[in-house]
């Protein structure tokens, strides 16, 4: 694989972005990445991905999920009171969330 594959292969994942904002700060992290600036392009990636797990959890509650109307509304809760440590801790949670979800939607 040349450096210009991995290039196409960001593209590609710009690409599987769900939100607009997933997407807009997943570009600036490719920005950051092909700059040279990988901290940045960290913190952007997460972001994006944290803006796309929200953008999922928001699709999920339309369909009736009750995990994820219960954990958008606690999102909801500490963005709206400005209570950032709540904020940080489900920030902190999401992977588990996901893998918890995961597991639980694969037969054993």
């Amino acid at each position: 694989m040349t450096f210009f594959d991995r290039q196409a292969d960001l593209d590609d994942l710009l690409a599987s972005c769900l939100t607009t904002n997933g997407k807009r700060t997943f570009a600036e992290a490719v920005a950051c990445f092909r700059a040279g600036a990988y901290r940045a392009c960290i913190v952007a990636t997460w972001t994006a991905v944290t803006f796309d797990f929200l953008g999922k959890l928001r699709d999920l509650e339309l369909t009736g999920s009750e995990p994820a109307t219960k954990l958008l509304a606690e999102f909801e809760r500490a963005r709206s009171q400005g209570d950032i440590l709540t904020a940080q801790r489900l920030e902190r949670e999401i992977l588990r969330q996901v893998l918890r979800a995961l597991r639980a939607s694969i037969p054993h």
